[in-house]
C-alpha cells in the first residue's frame, strides 16, 4: 500500500514537472513529510520498529537521493 502511494506521487511529479529541473531532495522531503503526516499507521509503525530504525532508513535514502542528478532517476519509482 505504501509503495503504491509513493509510486503514485512520483508519477504525478513526473507528469506535472516534466519540463522542470529535478530537485530530488525537495521531492524526497515532500514525500517524507506527507507520508509522516497523512499515513494512518505511521505512529504505530514507529512504535513497533523504533524511531532509530526510521531515522537510519531516512538517512540512507537521503544520501542516495542527494547523489541523483538525472531527472528520470529522480522521478521514476524504483528500488534504490
Amino acid at each position: 500500500m505504501k509503495r503504491a502511494i509513493l509510486s503514485s506521487i512520483f508519477v504525478l511529479f513526473t507528469v506535472v514537472s516534466f519540463a522542470q529541473k529535478c530537485d530530488c531532495n525537495l521531492y524526497y522531503n515532500w514525500v517524507k513529510k506527507t507520508f509522516e503526516q497523512n499515513d494512518a499507521g505511521f505512529t504505530y509503525t514507529i512504535s513497533i520498529k523504533g524511531q532509530q530504525s526510521y531515522d537510519l532508513h531516512n538517512k540512507l535514502f537521503l544520501e542516495k537521493v542527494s547523489k541523483t542528478t538525472d531527472f528520470t532517476a529522480c522521478t521514476v519509482p524504483r528500488v534504490l
